[in-house]
């Protein structure tokens, strides 16, 4: 209970930031989607269960700030769901290059089926598949950066603090 108490608190805490302060930066700087790269982040460290819940709460705080008819809820369980297929079942590993590959994958599925969903329902007349695109270059960076540094930290922080007696 503690443990999804934790992890609730994280996702509202990342969602705050992402939302609350990197789309507020200048455009190049608001597409960076941190939410969606922790939930890679743990898909690939096998906490399965964690990283559809980072998904589903991604797409459920994007229903609620956004304008669009489109359930975007639906999209993250669905891409979530997807993904974890993928690494369960044909990823043998987790390199470097399969996390960036997925990560972009993931954000391209996304924002390419969000964009045209709105399309579909008419409350967006443009595509901005450019915007689209610079944005899954974050998110594969991004899901790099994150497979490289946390279990470093992780390591670092565990050998100077003892949580158990």
């Amino acid at each position: 209970m503690m443990r999804f108490l934790l992890h609730t608190l994280l996702l509202l805490t990342c969602l705050a930031v992402e939302y609350g302060f990197i789309h507020g930066l200048a455009v190049p700087w608001s597409l960076i989607p941190l939410c969606l790269a922790i939930g890679v982040f743990f898909v690939f460290t096998l906490h399965v269960d964690l990283g559809l819940f980072w998904f589903v709460g991604v797409g459920f705080v994007s229903d609620l700030q956004s304008m669009h008819p489109v359930g975007e809820t639906l999209i993250g369980a669905l891409v979530g769901g997807l993904l974890i297929y993928v690494v369960q079942q044909h990823i043998s590993h987790s390199s470097l290059y399969s996390v960036m590959i997925l990560g972009g994958g993931v954000s391209f599925v996304w924002l390419m089926s969000s964009q045209v969903l709105r399309l579909l329902f008419g409350s967006s007349a443009t595509f901005e598949f450019g915007m689209i695109l610079e944005e899954v270059l974050f998110a594969m960076l991004l899901s790099a950066v994150l497979l490289l540094i946390i279990p470093r930290v992780q390591k670092r922080v565990s050998r100077t603090i003892r949580l158990q007696p």
